[in-house]
């Protein structure tokens, strides 16, 4: 969880924890993840990633 806190705020390093755990635990997404996926954010935020 320290992980996912670290690369939160971090748009490259969170995809990289995303592909990681879709990696060690493919169980836990769709077939269909490995044809690509897409970040959605509902924060404010004052620079685009």
């Amino acid at each position: 969880m320290a992980k996912y806190q670290e690369s939160f705020d971090d748009c490259s390093a969170y995809r990289k924890w995303v592909d990681s755990m879709i990696n060690q635990h493919p169980e836990l997404f769709p077939d269909t993840i490995s044809s690509g996926y897409s970040l959605h954010d509902k924060r404010v935020v004052s620079q685009i990633c």
